[in-house]
């Protein structure tokens, strides 16, 4: 369904607003505030776009079709740790906004999904389990919605319209665990399979069906990109590496395209890479972030779990099976006349009368 609604033409388009990268915040070293975007249906380099509401890192990102929302993260400033939501309108460039609060500061929580009507964010390393939630639509607190399978920090999560699925963890020890959460419904994550590695600190992104597990660590830094099928439950897939093995990159895409961007490979990076979610493969340069940065958060209003197809400029397909849509009909003819006649495409036989025109033609007119 996916690839028909791709080479079909109704995809959604990511295009404009809607085709923007935003990537916010970091380790520079010292952590950063600033927000910077880049648009990725062609290569080129991030520009500014605004600040965040206090320079943080080891946070995640959400998204709906309008918003870009970032969830806790950990800053130089005393407590560290923070349970600040702010958020972004990803068509206007400018600074966050107050969105609400987590249930307590957090920060090591990099593990996003959702979908248009609701995030669901890892709380970190204020409770290694939990789970909350918010809706992006609205401002406001975020509210319990469960618990992981596994306690840890530094999650990468991916996502569909209807599941959210995290993986790795530093526990302290690092894990190869998957597990996921219909997003519709409040309640405690299911397994879902292993990763080809225990890692921790790695990005994640995703079209509607496919989600990328980006680098991380193991405490070897790594280079490679594995895949879940984000439907069926199941290990995931080694199907393409970095150029360098990095810790820490954050994951973004356009339903189509992957991209890592930023990144620790021994020194924190610039870098943006990119790659074909549907066939994997080595990543390929795209351009630079405006400033080097690792453990940033990034999202677009793009991602996989909004990706729902037939929302794009040209109507459905017609689909298999009886209907309207597997009806033929033939108007008029020589000599004049003003009959309109019916066949069922998808069966052998002769037309049958559908009714009469309001005045005879003779151009015989078929559809």
């Amino acid at each position: 369904d996916v690839n028909d609604a791709v080479m079909g033409g109704y995809w959604r388009q990511a295009t404009g607003s809607v085709g923007r990268a935003i990537v916010a915040g970091g380790f520079t070293p010292s952590y950063t505030g600033n927000i910077n975007s880049f648009t990725m249906s062609s290569s080129g380099n991030s520009s500014s776009f605004g600040e965040l509401s206090n320079a943080r890192g080891e946070f995640g990102a959400m998204a709906n079709l309008t918003r870009c929302i970032f969830a806790g993260g950990n800053s130089s400033v005393s407590p560290n740790a923070t349970n600040i939501i702010d958020y972004v309108e990803i068509a206007t460039e400018g600074n966050a906004h107050d969105f609400g609060d987590l249930a307590a500061a957090t920060y090591r929580s990099s593990g996003v999904g959702g979908n248009a009507t609701r995030g669901v964010v890892t709380e970190g390393n204020s409770d290694g389990d939990q789970l909350v939630y918010i809706t992006p639509s609205s401002t406001g607190n975020a509210t319990d919605f469960g618990n992981r399978t596994v306690t840890g920090t530094f999650v990468a999560g991916v996502t569909s319209p209807s599941r959210a699925c995290f993986a790795g963890a530093f526990t302290p020890s690092v894990s190869n665990i998957i597990d996921f959460v219909e997003i519709a419904t409040t309640g405690n994550a299911t397994d879902f399979g292993d990763l080809t590695a225990a890692l921790r600190d790695a990005g994640g992104c995703s079209s509607s069906t496919r989600g990328v597990y980006i680098g991380g660590l193991t405490p070897t830094k790594l280079t490679r990109l594995d895949f879940i099928t984000i439907a069926s439950q199941g290990n995931a897939t080694d199907y393409g590496d970095l150029t360098t093995a990095a810790r820490g990159p954050a994951g973004v895409s356009n339903s189509v395209t992957g991209f890592a961007t930023g990144g620790d490979t021994g020194s924190t990076v610039n870098t943006i890479s990119s790659f074909n979610i549907s066939s994997g493969g080595t990543v390929t340069d795209f351009g630079d972030l405006a400033i080097a940065s690792k453990n940033a958060a990034s999202n677009s209003g793009s991602h996989g779990g909004l990706s729902e197809g037939y929302q794009g400029t040209r109507i459905r397909p017609i689909q298999q099976g009886g209907g309207v849509g597997q009806r033929g009909l033939f108007a008029g003819g020589s000599p004049t006349r003003n009959n309109i006649e019916k066949v069922t495409i998808s069966t052998d036989g002769n037309t049958t009368q559908f009714g009469d025109l309001t005045v005879g033609r003779r151009q015989f007119v078929g559809g």
